[in-house]
């Protein structure tokens, strides 16, 4: 069977759906969509404010590693920087330190290609995968190769590294100001 798909949204995301079919298409072909960002959740649900520290936390997501890791399924890594790669390896290993990484990919502009990732991706057939790519890039790849990609779970955290980090002072401002006008704007 193709493999499972879910993907954390944001409001960027949102506003380029609103304009573009081709990424309102990709957004409703994904199998689970998941809040990456409190404002969003609050604006969509004003009375989801009870969840918001659920995203806050990334509580999906500690749940989700600490059954892949008592499961014994293995995780492929998948980023477009060093540092982000790094950072979601020592992040899944302070949630569960049995967590079996099979590998790790870097694709930017510099370093590999769309092909070359499924076929390291494939060579390695990892239960899941976890990348931290840009939406644009994650599109590109998963839109095109879906169903040739042999692993069971993709996770896809076009958000950056790992965890939540609220912007705080000046920017919380600017981005609920920003959030609010592309949120408004039907």
């Amino acid at each position: 069977g193709a493999m499972d798909i879910i993907l954390y949204l944001t409001v960027p995301m949102l506003a380029e759906a609103k304009e573009n079919m081709e990424t309102r298409e990709c957004l409703m072909s994904m199998d689970m969509l998941l809040c990456a960002e409190p404002e969003l959740l609050t604006k969509l649900d004003p009375e989801a404010e009870e969840w918001v520290s659920e995203i806050e936390e990334d509580a999906f997501f500690h749940e989700m590693i600490k059954r892949i890791a008592r499961a014994r399924q293995n995780v492929y890594l998948v980023a477009d920087t060093e540092e982000t790669l790094n950072a979601y390896e020592e992040y899944m290993q302070g949630i569960h330190e049995n967590t079996v990484l099979s590998g790790t990919y870097l694709w930017n502009d510099d370093t590999g290609s769309p092909e070359d990732l499924i076929n390291e991706i494939n060579d390695s057939s990892p239960n899941i995968v976890i990348s931290a790519l840009s939406f644009e890039r994650f599109k590109q790849l998963v839109s095109a190769n879906r169903l040739n990609l042999n692993a069971d779970l993709w996770i896809a955290r076009p958000d950056g590294g790992p965890g939540y980090d609220a912007p705080k002072g000046l920017a919380w401002l600017a981005q609920k100001l920003i959030y609010k006008k592309i949120l408004n704007n039907d």
